[in-house]
């Protein structure tokens, strides 16, 4: 399946999707295009011929029965930028099987301290380990006869992706728990973890740096009209891009 995506947060919603769904393996290229050199729609039908993009959904169920992979492609204009950005993800058999697991099958290993702080805790692997995914890779690349080095998408460094200024990438966290005693009703996923977008911790603190410096323009400026336009902007850029779960939770804070 092939998506066209208009701007990043379109993108970022798609591969959070698809990877919710079991799309685990992925590989991620930017294509410049401002010296003619590439023709964009070759490298998709090349795409498209060697990973079975034109599948219909019943096809891809059948090929997934019969324990064959599968592969999605998302393709965005850059904006501002002679640039194409393509993600590749790969579903296989016992990726689409491990996103379906309930929530008897997850435990979750992070350190309470950590848990704490950011409110939400990190899931680690259950059923991955080296070994497993070394075999999942082999098993793609002989499949689609493809030496491209496809990534796993639990491990670091995780998939990340440009939110304008900032860059996000996208962790598996766990759901929020209510109190026993509480009285109004929640509904309650049969998995205890979802997939969400945060920024990196480098970039929380360019963001933090960058705020202080503002308000001390603010506060020391007599002309304060740049400093407070500086201010809204700031603030506008989280209204725009901290649409999911986890930046949200951020920007909060």
């Amino acid at each position: 399946m092939i998506d066209y995506s208009p701007h990043t947060k379109y993108t970022a919603q798609k591969i959070q999707d698809k990877v919710t769904r079991g799309s685990y393996f992925y590989c991620k290229f930017i294509v410049q295009t401002e010296l003619g050199k590439f023709d964009i729609e070759k490298i998709i039908h090349k795409l498209t011929e060697r990973y079975s993009l034109n599948l219909t959904s019943r096809q891809r169920t059948y090929r997934l029965k019969q324990g064959l992979p599968v592969a999605d492609l998302i393709v965005q204009d850059i904006l501002y930028k002679d640039a194409w950005l393509f993600v590749l993800l790969i579903k296989t058999p016992n990726s689409h099987r491990h996103s379906k697991e309930t929530i008897g099958k997850v435990t979750s290993t992070t350190s309470s301290a950590y848990t704490s702080k950011d409110k939400i805790a990190e899931l680690e692997p259950v059923i991955w380990d080296k070994i497993t995914v070394g075999q999942e890779l082999t098993f793609i690349r002989h499949y689609y006869k493809d030496n491209e080095q496809f990534n796993f998408i639990l491990n670091k460094p995780y998939l990340s992706l440009d939110f304008g200024k900032y860059e996000a990438e996208l962790v598996r966290l766990s759901h929020k728990k209510y109190a026993e005693h509480q009285t109004k009703f929640y509904r309650k996923s049969n998995k205890n973890f979802s997939w969400t977008w945060r920024f990196k911790k480098s970039e929380i603190e360019k963001q933090k740096k960058e705020l202080t410096q503002i308000l001390n323009r603010v506060i020391s400026q007599k002309d304060q009209t740049k400093a407070l336009n500086d201010l809204l902007a700031w603030q506008n850029y989280f209204k725009i891009y901290a649409v999911f779960r986890g930046n949200r939770q951020q920007a909060s804070r």
